[in-house]
């Protein structure tokens, strides 16, 4: 802000004369930019006309692959939308639907699981008690589940793999009678 008001009067009228320069460039520029591809477009009509003039076989061949082009697309279509129909894609599709389904109905219902279900003292009635299921309950058991089955099957691997190096350096079968 100027001391003045005759002073700010003076700066706001410079913004807008620098202002009002700067617009007019940019819509001089603009005008530039948009008047290349009018002349270009120009260009490449006249260019087409004159090769279509010399030279109708061109013109002939290239509307021949416009139409091909157009069959072509046209069975494609056809094609897919047999496909479509074929009772493995309707399967495949109703399948789908039905696993997706199954997917939503089975997280509501694990949504919806209590946590514990008792009997009440007295009344003989079933009662649930803590709200709804601790996921890190399942978890701890899907784990336990997970480790037990792996350390079984290592264990497996691991008497099989023992007694063939056995076998192969004592050249006879392990002490144990079961391997």
């Amino acid at each position: 802000m100027a001391p003045t008001a005759d002073e700010t009067r003076r700066q706001i009228e410079g913004l807008r004369h620098e202002v009002t320069e700067i617009l007019n460039e940019l819509e001089a520029r603009g005008r530039r930019a948009a008047n290349i591809p009018g002349t270009l477009r120009g260009r490449v009509a006249d260019s087409a006309r004159r090769t279509a003039e010399t030279n109708p076989l061109a013109l002939a061949l290239l509307g021949l692959a416009v139409v091909l082009a157009f069959v072509g697309l046209l069975f494609r279509i056809r094609r897919r939308a047999q496909a479509r129909r074929r009772p493995v894609a309707v399967l495949r599709r109703r399948a789908r639907a039905a696993a997706e389904d199954l997917s939503d109905y089975w997280e509501r219902a694990r949504g919806s699981l209590p946590i514990n279900v008792q009997v009440r003292a007295g009344t003989g009635e079933p009662g649930v008690q803590g709200g709804y299921e601790e996921p890190s309950m399942v978890k701890k058991l899907l784990w336990m589940g997970l480790t037990s089955a792996l350390m079984a099957v290592a264990g497996l691997v691991a008497r099989r793999l023992s007694s063939a190096i056995w076998q192969g350096a004592m050249r006879e079968n392990p002490p144990t009678a079961k391997v």
